[in-house]
């Protein structure tokens, strides 16, 4: 801050005054506000443990990732399921034109042999997203 509005101001009213005059940089002076007030750890996603999401789910609560743009955890999805000897009973299909169906089916299977389903590239298929949040209730 110039002149002595840098002493004068807290920094909740520097973010204030910040979000007046530079509406830009916000989000990294929020950033910094919690690292000031409550720590680093605050600002830092955690890291993923597919292994503790597994184990909060069961026959009836499936395992629901939303993903940002540019992730890719099939590697290490892939590598779970091995280690869990799951390969043998384990289906996959890539969403898109022509796939609800065949979908449905393998999840309909997966109820009832006890293999694990994963449907990747469901941004392919969002007309298919009602019936599959139907099937998931």
């Amino acid at each position: 801050m110039p002149g002595d509005w840098n002493s004068k101001l807290n920094s909740f009213q520097k973010m204030i005054l910040l979000k007046c005059v530079r509406p830009d940089k916000i989000t990294d002076a929020i950033s910094n506000f919690v690292v000031e007030k409550m720590g680093q750890r605050f600002i830092e996603p955690p890291t993923f443990d597919l292994p503790a999401c597994f184990s909060d789910s069961d026959n009836c609560t499936p395992l629901v990732f939303v993903l940002s743009p540019g992730s890719d955890p099939i590697a290490s999805f892939m590598k779970y399921v091995d280690e869990c000897g799951m390969m043998s009973r384990f289906k996959t299909i890539s969403l898109g034109s022509g796939q609800a169906k065949p979908a449905e089916e393998m999840i309909n299977n997966g109820k009832t042999q006890g293999t694990w389903v994963l449907l990747a590239n469901c941004h392919l298929c969002i007309s298919w997203m009602p019936r599959l949040e139907a099937i998931v209730e």
